[in-house]
């Protein structure tokens, strides 16, 4: 996966204790930020964290797939993953056909989040 696209697609979403969301990247900072820009993140983090409306538990559900999710204590979900290390879209050679569909439409389910 070439740094660019490890750097501004998204990898998952993740949901704070204002139940504001973030999409992040490969690396787990906001979509755009690298590594060499993370401690302006660190500290910071709420400022990148939005308020949508659209998030539901079913859009979460197919996000993740149902098994790439992370829920709290009360089985909410906090965290989803658009995909994970065995069906990466891309690799250093371009896309993978089947599995770059898979996450095209689940680009377009957050396509239909807004911010409010």
């Amino acid at each position: 996966m070439s740094d660019f696209l490890r750097t501004n697609l998204p990898y998952g979403i993740k949901k704070n204790d204002e139940n504001k969301w973030m999409i992040f990247n490969r690396d787990y900072l906001p979509l755009g930020m690298t590594r060499k820009e993370e401690d302006s993140f660190r500290g910071n983090e709420k400022k990148f964290y939005f308020a949508y409306k659209g998030v539901t538990e079913k859009l979460l559900d197919k996000l993740g797939e149902g098994e790439n999710i992370k829920r709290d204590e009360n089985g909410k979900i906090t965290e989803v993953w658009l995909y994970n290390d065995g069906t990466v879209p891309t690799t250093m050679n371009g896309v993978v056909a089947d599995r770059w569909e898979i996450y095209q439409g689940k680009l377009k389910l957050l396509c239909l989040i807004q911010a409010i």
